[in-house]
């Protein structure tokens, strides 16, 4: 499945909303396994990694399986295989 800007825009407003606040720094999430059985989805984004493109979409699945936690630590170890992947920041 493919996502356009727009629909990302809206992923990203919805995503925002819910204002979460972290007064202390999140652990580093180098023991995250990536899961399979999660679905099909899947966004493209600039990073040459693929391995963080895999932590990225186990991200996105996460988020839409209301699973907030899990999908923290994805972004972050997407963000830790390539540090500049904004998206991976944005997640």
């Amino acid at each position: 499945m493919r996502f356009s800007f727009g629909s990302l825009a809206i992923i990203v407003l919805a995503v925002t909303a819910f204002g979460q606040e972290h007064s202390m720094p999140m652990p580093a999430a180098t023991a995250v396994p990536l899961e399979s059985g999660l679905g099909e989805l899947h966004v493209a984004t600039s990073t040459k990694n693929a391995d963080a493109q895999r932590y990225f979409d186990q991200g996105m699945r996460y988020v839409y399986a209301f699973n907030h936690e899990a999908a923290v630590a994805s972004f972050q170890r997407a963000a830790e295989l390539d540090p500049d992947f904004a998206l991976a920041y944005w997640g």
